[in-house]
């Protein structure tokens, strides 16, 4: 949708055009002056247009491209409660890609795989990078991925499975520099690695995309406790800078925003302005009753997928409350 500055801008673009025809004798004062007041004319409709037209719902951006679905996991399916690593939600599968918060020292040799801790750490082993001797990125990925901001998607096949995964690089607000900038800037710098991307994504075929808040932990510096509404900033910035055919496509896949911790889904689904994260593609809640001693005997609600261990329902009986 054009923004009243660039209805502005339009008509003097064409003022100054009639301007030089004028004087080349192209046209006569007459024809000139009509030609002007047709411009000014079709700027008063369109300034009205632009007034007239409704403010976007919540949730949705000015190009009509709702922001991300919150969901209470991951990337890979996993969350954080009280420590402890739960299984929420299965790992991504061929038609679900996951984006991964890479380092350029990791992308680029020496570096490797092998290197990276955290989050890209266990995106690395999930995708079968460090499963094999002297791991290495793709080429196409080491050649494109060479700075902050840079995406590049890439498809993998550990044991003959197909993965796919958009390696982007988030700006580190840890840094020196970094922290003697101004909100705007981090914003910016944001929307950058956001933009690319939601291009990688909408260039291919998969149907879902796993994202997560980027530059939203360890890298978040001083903006840690602003990033739920920073991300939202970032996120309508970088939509705007896409091509509307770009739009188009995405709008018709699903993007969900992976919050790993359990304690941060809160703040981002106030900043998302959405009443609850999705559980849709959660396992079942089951009700147990288990005995503990410390408790005596309570009916708790459990997560419980094909597999479940031992371990994992004690993990979730400590926290003695309804899984988020």
């Amino acid at each position: 949708m054009a923004t009243q500055h660039d209805i502005d801008e339009q008509l003097r673009t064409e003022l100054e055009a009639i301007d030089v025809e004028e004087e080349a004798e192209v046209l006569t004062r007459e024809e000139a002056e009509a030609k002007r007041q047709q411009a000014r004319d079709d700027h008063a409709k369109a300034t009205a247009n632009n007034e007239a037209t409704p403010t976007p719902a919540s949730g949705e951006t000015t190009l009509g491209l709702n922001l991300p679905t919150i969901v209470p996991y991951g990337v890979l399916g996993e969350v954080l409660v009280r420590g402890d690593k739960e299984q929420r939600a299965p790992q991504p599968g061929e038609d679900t890609t996951i984006t991964d918060p890479a380092g350029v020292d990791n992308i680029q040799p020496p570096g490797g795989p092998h290197l990276a801790g955290g989050a890209s750490g266990a995106i690395y082993d999930y995708l079968g990078l460090t499963a094999v001797p002297a791991p290495r990125f793709p080429e196409d990925v080491i050649a494109a991925v060479t700075k902050d901001g840079d995406a590049k998607m890439a498809t993998y096949t550990p044991f003959g499975e197909v993965k796919t995964c958009i390696h982007a690089v988030g700006p580190n607000f840890n840094d020196n520099w970094a922290r003697t900038q101004p909100r705007e800037w981090a914003i910016e710098a944001l929307a950058v690695t956001y933009e690319n991307t939601l291009r990688e994504f909408a260039q291919s075929a998969v149907p879902t995309l796993r994202l997560l808040p980027i530059s939203g932990a360890i890298f978040a510096g001083k903006w840690k406790q602003d990033m739920p509404q920073m991300t939202v900033e970032a996120w309508n910035a970088a939509v705007a800078k896409l091509h509307p055919d770009e739009v188009t496509t995405l709008r018709e896949r699903r993007v969900e925003m992976c919050i790993y911790d359990e304690r941060e889904i809160a703040p981002y689904l106030t900043a998302f302005e959405q009443g609850k994260a999705d559980e849709s593609t959660c396992f079942p809640v089951a009700q147990l009753t288990v005995q503990l001693s410390q408790h005596g005997g309570r009916t708790l609600d459990f997560r419980v997928k094909q597999g479940t261990t031992t371990r994992e329902f004690k993990q979730q009986a400590r926290s003695c409350r309804t899984p988020k």
